[in-house]
């Protein structure tokens, strides 16, 4: 017979939207995000001080106001609070419960869903052909890039998830990446006039200083300990060094793994 293991979490704890979620939960995952970007954000600095060859910008207040002017609102809000939100709760909170619910692994679950996270935007191959006038090779090429983009980020957000069990911090990181878009290299080739040498070495050092504070922080700060409900000492002192950041799950996937393990018991 198989054991009774009490009734499994709810739904809004399946979607990440435990109420016993920590706010260090949601913020340090958005912390780990920004210090990624810090390069970018150092760029955006240096813009605020400057006028560039194309004057839009001249003041960090100027930059806020340019995102957020007349022509550019509804795009603005799709992309940093509908987008976001809807994107995160279907592939992160519908989708990869079903993937662990079907016994897929953690690493799995990583790879599948931004595999189809990335399918769902191949719709802008049209977009760009028709709306845009660009030749379809030329669109094959700017898709390809935004599949490598999305399936990068989708892949982050789905590591997230899965290790602090919150679609809140998903969908704070994906709003943030959304403001800051692709990493901008142009200062590094602009006219000396633009950059000198030394602000190009800053940058240089500013990129480089984001990529280590985010490899070293990736897994202290998605840590599930910080949120309460996902604790689970036992698992927490198991495993490998190397490994462990792998074997985390929150509560919902120990129950699931749980009963799928005695399934198995019971059938062999």
């Amino acid at each position: 017979m198989i054991k009774e293991i009490g009734p499994g979490p709810s739904l809004s704890s399946w979607l990440g939207l435990s109420p016993s979620l920590s706010l260090p939960s949601i913020l340090l995952p958005l912390l780990l995000t920004v210090s990624l970007f810090i390069g970018p954000l150092y760029v955006h600095f240096l813009r605020a001080r400057m006028h560039d060859a194309g004057g839009v910008v001249h003041s960090s207040k100027g930059w806020w106001r340019w995102q957020w002017n007349e022509e550019q609102r509804w795009m603005t809000m799709r992309n940093i609070i509908a987008a976001p939100i809807f994107e995160e709760w279907f592939f992160r909170g519908v989708i990869l419960c079903l993937l662990i619910s079907g016994g897929w692994s953690f690493g799995w679950c990583v790879i599948l869903g931004p595999a189809l996270f990335g399918a769902a935007h191949i719709h802008h191959l049209c977009h760009h052909v028709t709306s845009k006038g660009c030749s379809f090779k030329t669109a094959v090429l700017i898709v390809a890039f935004q599949l490598l983009y999305t399936s990068l980020f989708a892949a982050y957000a789905s590591f997230i998830f899965l290790r602090c069990g919150s679609l809140i911090a998903a969908v704070a990181a994906h709003a943030f990446c959304n403001t800051m878009g692709v990493p901008d290299l142009s200062p590094l080739f602009a006219p000396t006039q633009l950059y000198d040498q030394r602000a190009k070495l800053k940058i240089i050092m500013a990129y480089v200083i984001g990529i280590v504070a985010f490899a070293i922080g990736l897994f202290p700060l998605t840590d599930p300990t910080w949120n309460n409900s996902n604790s689970n000492p036992s698992i927490a002192s198991s495993g490998s060094a190397s490994s462990r950041g792998f074997q985390y799950p929150p509560n919902w996937l120990l129950h699931y793994h749980d009963m799928r393990d005695q399934v198995a018991k019971y059938m062999s």
